[in-house]
């Protein structure tokens, strides 16, 4: 899944759990009872963005010691 495709389907959960939240008929919105599967669904996509977060970082630590290593392999050639 892309970046991109992540960020849709956090979108999508949120939305979700705002839309059922907000009907009227549910029983849950008719007693003021909070919606276990709402409540899921936005933890689920706050995990989901934590974890995005994450990757996005150990991506970006990943390339930065990809050219630390480069640098000394540049380096031991021109000592050797």
């Amino acid at each position: 899944m892309s970046n991109n495709d992540i960020h849709d389907l956090i979108y999508r959960l949120r939305k979700r759990s705002n839309i059922r939240r907000n009907i009227q008929t549910r029983k849950s919105v008719q007693e003021g009872k909070p919606d276990r599967i709402s409540d899921l669904l936005d933890e689920a996509a706050t995990e989901l963005g934590h974890l995005l977060y994450e990757n996005e970082d150990l991506r970006r630590n990943q390339n930065y010691f990809s050219k630390i290593k480069n640098y000394f392999s540049f380096l031991r050639k021109i000592i050797r």
